[in-house]
């Protein structure tokens, strides 16, 4: 229930409005922290692309560009302890943040096993260490499996980066994450019963991630349990191939529209640094998408 003094719905307003600012400008940060890894052959190659100019084919394709970037972040070696822990790393970020979000849409949602008879501070340590053990169960290893897929699937984009093909094949990785996370989920869950006994809502308490029926599947992709944290947190290297591929589709519709192009190229400087000014408009992109999630929120906060 909404509260019905002001300063709270100024104070959620301030928030969410900060929040969209920080996301905008922290992918448009990060793509800037890219450019500084990729050559200038494929600062080349993406300009040309982004301008619909013919490229030099003994260049490389723009689509190798992000394939060379997971490399560059995670490392070289998929098999490697190295690239391995790197993805780990990048599972507590997500975890973190859609967290931060779930949090958001349910203030009041999570609620403390009431058989525990613990201090607030004791809960919140046992709650803390609950639940970063879970996302080391529900993450770790099926995130890894998820960035191999991405990274499979961006190197088969660079291959022949056509427009049909390349969202075939987003489409296909979107896919596979989901399969994954919702696997793990599911395994963990049959785990979890086969450890707890007890009543329903014991089990529950440890952990809500039955599937069972299609309301179950429903409900996490509805963001309405705390298994949709470590669900959507899957997709967090295929949000970033997503953001990269529909900006640079965003900048190339944009450059048919000349009177739109006057507009926006003062603000890109798509002739030497390319792969930023694909960052801000994946921020934009991502900003924007992080709005459209708070107002699905508040709708199903004030209308269902």
């Amino acid at each position: 229930m909404e509260s019905s003094t002001p300063w709270p719905g100024a104070l959620r307003f301030l928030i969410d409005g900060g929040s969209i600012i920080f996301i905008a400008a922290a992918v448009a940060k990060t793509f800037d922290w890219f450019d500084g890894m990729v050559s200038d052959e494929a600062r080349q190659a993406l300009s040309s692309q982004l301008k619909k100019v013919p490229s030099d084919d003994r260049i490389d394709s723009w689509a190798s560009i992000f394939p060379r970037l997971i490399d560059k972040v995670f490392g070289d070696s998929a098999w490697s302890w190295k690239f391995f822990a790197r993805s780990c790393l990048a599972s507590l970020i997500a975890v973190a943040l859609i967290f931060a979000v779930y949090a958001r849409s349910h203030p009041l949602a999570h609620k403390y096993p009431v058989w525990l008879q613990k201090s607030a501070g004791e809960m919140a340590l046992l709650d803390a260490a609950s639940f970063l053990s879970r996302a080391i169960v529900l993450n770790f290893l099926p995130d890894y499996l998820s960035l191999l897929v991405s990274r499979t699937i961006v190197r088969m984009m660079a291959k022949a980066p056509t427009t049909t093909r390349i969202f075939r094949l987003l489409i296909l990785d979107t896919v596979f994450t989901a399969a994954i996370s919702f696997l793990a989920i599911y395994v963990v869950y049959l785990a979890i019963k086969e450890i707890v006994t007890g009543s329903p809502m014991q089990l529950s308490g440890f952990y809500s991630g039955a599937i069972t029926s299609l309301d179950d599947i429903w409900r996490i992709l509805a963001f309405r349990r705390l298994a949709s944290v470590y669900f959507y947190s899957a997709f967090f290297t295929s949000v970033w191939v997503w953001l990269y591929v529909l900006s640079i589709y965003v900048i190339r519709a944009a450059h048919r529209l000349r009177f739109v192009w006057a507009k926006i190229t003062p603000y890109l400087d798509i002739d030497k640094r390319p792969l930023v000014a694909v960052g801000r408009v994946a921020g934009l992109l991502a900003g924007l998408g992080y709005s459209i999630v708070l107002g699905v929120i508040w709708i199903s906060h004030h209308w269902l």
